[in-house]
């Protein structure tokens, strides 16, 4: 009996995620990238920037979790900042049999024999601009060069000293005789070598600072604006150093932005907006990214309206860039992960009737024949993802873009050694080989979809499921709803809706045995079939009572909205017009909402209706009005909105 441990194995490279900060110079981490097309468009810009074939010099790169934006940055920044570094050469090659443009652009920037030095800059609890400066000073000390003294800190020394004299003639008197006595300099001789940038000079004022100050150091770089840090220190690095300028990363943007304090998120915004400026002025060779899993428009509700106010001064000074990986090139890295023995794997699929049909019948779901052609899905999806079903591999990816950290992402479930992940699913393993169904997915990103309340559809469906879980007997039942919450999560009903044969081939079950599972979770009362949708549900708000729990509400409450209440417990919240999509290949849904007759003959401006739930178009289902009555009065302000995407519907009158 061959198990799947004896022949299929997880890539090592891809166990342990970036930390830019830790890997900057870790050659390993170059020798491990894997090229794809969408990564190589977002190295090609930024290698054009540093080369001044675009203007952009300050930019959001935005992508979501686990999708390669650190490991993207990392190989950038170590060609920038060691461009004659031999490893390179290894990837080069291994660039240019992807896209030959790139792996020449590579070559060009390392012919000028010019490198950049690489600043992080990480999220922390200190404000914007000390963390800026830290950030650099850790980059001038790993490059040895945290001797470098910009022009300001001779001002600064000065300033002080003047400070001395007005307000403090002992310190000043010191101070002179320390200048006199240890350095062989009068105060005049001293003030004329400083105004001449002597570094000498600033030395001997170093070294008397701490003996007439009781201790302290002479720490200038605090005193300073970011900016002007940043731009004397550049001009240095230029000059004497032959450097090309300095290429800034500022790492976990978004989480800095979600954990920062609304009260001085405004004053750290400002520098932000400097240094950007700074950087899209031209004066000085500096370039800054920062690194987003989502624009800040993105959050909605999730960000007080002081926060994004504060941000939009930033906003037009960053360049978004969106990190966008094709569907294509996110199966082709799952493939690139799991190694095995591809002739067993044949072997083993060759023994399985059943998994033969899954395998034949998935590819003729839209969502995966839209992505390849026959041969390339036998070799990418059918054996490169083995062991895991095609429609794992697709909700794997999918649920992962909705809710993936870090800590979870699409590379931590296929390769860190952990409960739930794909390692630890091969290794504990010790039936006979066969394919891993989609419920793998949902128990690994559970605790995400139960902390992620910000997500109201992804975390609703869990909810239900959850419910469902408690109350289903086995666990082939089981195994289904997990299947279903996932497959609702998606929210791709055109594609791939919540019927028994996506089910039967996401689920790594018999077809028999998910009919008849069905059915037993049906007659429970767990799920329902909805011939609207031609798909299955959880039990609308699984185990209530609709009606007793609306009257509770009403007990509990001197006035309730039932608007809101019919929004929050009805079956309709977006409808497909079905005819249009497939005859146009399009995707175009309307959104259901339920109002007075009064509130919609007082709405103004049809955009109103879709700033806080965008959508394709609007059905206004009117709870308080009279077909015979009103029709007239809704049709008349239908034409005074002038808006085509707007349908008004009339309750049934019983």
């Amino acid at each position: 009996m061959k198990r799947l441990k004896d022949f299929v194995e997880i890539d090592k490279r891809f166990q342990n995620s970036i930390n830019l900060q830790l890997d900057l110079q870790d050659d390993t981490k170059l020798e491990s990238y894997i090229p794809t097309k969408s990564s190589l468009l977002i190295l090609q810009k930024y290698l054009k920037s540093v080369m001044g074939q675009e203007q952009e010099k300050a930019t959001i790169l935005i992508g979501p979790y686990g999708k390669g934006k650190s490991h993207l940055l990392l190989v950038l920044l170590q060609i920038l900042s060691a461009p004659e570094n031999e490893k390179v050469n290894d990837l080069v090659q291994r660039i240019s049999k992807l896209d030959a443009e790139t792996a020449e652009l590579v070559e060009q920037y390392r012919s000028q024999k010019k490198k950049f030095l690489p600043v992080i800059v990480s999220s922390s609890n200190m404000n914007l601009s000390d963390a800026f400066v830290l950030g650099l000073t850790e980059a001038l000390q790993y490059a040895g060069l945290s001797d470098i003294v910009p022009d300001s800190y001779y001002k600064e020394a000065e300033k002080a000293a003047d400070n001395w004299m007005e307000n403090y003639p002992k310190t000043y008197q010191k101070f002179a005789e320390l200048m006199h006595s240890e350095h062989g300099r009068s105060i005049e001789q001293w003030r004329k070598q400083m105004d001449k940038m002597q570094e000498d000079a600033l030395e001997a004022f170093r070294e008397i600072y701490p003996k007439v100050t009781s201790g302290s150091q002479f720490q200038p770089i605090v005193n300073i604006e970011t900016m002007k840090v940043y731009e004397g220190i550049n001009r240095i690095l230029c000059e004497k150093y032959g450097y090309a300028g300095i290429f800034l990363v500022f790492d976990e943007f978004s989480k800095y932005v979600e954990g920062h304090e609304e009260a001085t998120f405004a004053r750290d915004m400002k520098v932000l907006q400097d240094m950007c400026e700074l950087a899209n002025s031209g004066k000085e060779e500096i370039h800054i990214v920062c690194v987003a899993h989502k624009s800040i428009k993105e959050y909605g509700h999730q960000l007080s309206k002081n926060i994004k106010d504060a941000f939009d001064g930033v906003e037009g000074r960053l360049k978004e860039v969106r990190f966008v990986v094709s569907a294509k090139n996110n199966f082709e890295l799952v493939m690139d992960a799991i190694h095995k023995d591809i002739e067993e794997c044949r072997r083993v699929a060759a023994k399985n009737a059943e998994w033969k049909k899954v395998l034949e019948d998935t590819y003729q779901l839209p969502c995966i024949s839209a992505l390849f052609e026959q041969e390339e899905y036998d070799t990418v999806v059918k054996e490169g993802c083995f062991p895991l079903l095609p429609l794992t591999v697709y909700l794997l990816l999918g649920v992962s873009e909705k809710v993936a950290q870090n800590e979870r992402s699409v590379f931590t479930f296929l390769a860190n050694n952990e409960p739930g992940s794909l390692v630890r699913l091969i290794e504990e393993d010790e039936k006979e080989a066969h394919g891993i169904g989609a419920a793998v997915v949902y128990d690994y990103f559970s605790r995400l979809f139960r902390e992620n309340t910000d997500l109201i559809h992804i975390h609703a469906e869990w909810l239900k499921a959850e419910y469902a879980l408690g109350k289903a007997e086995y666990e082939e039942e089981k195994n289904i709803i997990k299947v279903m919450a996932l497959l609702k999560m998606m929210g791709n009903e055109e594609e791939l809706p919540v019927n028994d044969e996506s089910i039967y081939l996401a689920s790594g079950l018999e077809y028999g045995i998910v009919k008849e599972k069905l059915e037993q979770l049906k007659e429970a009362q767990l799920i329902q079939w909805r011939n609207r949708t031609a798909s299955y549900d959880f039990k609308n708000n699984v185990g209530v009572d609709i009606e007793k729990k609306i009257q509770e509400e009403i007990q509990k409450q001197k006035k309730v909205n039932i608007e809101k209440v019919l929004g929050e417990i009805a079956e309709l919240d977006y409808v497909l017009p079905k005819q249009y999509n497939q005859e146009f290949t399009m995707t175009r849904y309307f959104h259901y909402e339920y109002k007075k007759l009064e509130q919609f003959l007082a709405l103004k401006k049809a955009e109103y209706l879709f700033e806080e739930k965008p959508a394709d178009g609007k059905i206004i289902a009117l709870t308080d009005a009279d077909k015979t009555t009103d029709m007239e009065k809704v049709q008349q302000h239908l034409k005074e909105l002038k808006d085509e995407r707007i349908v008004v519907s009339f309750r049934e009158n019983r």
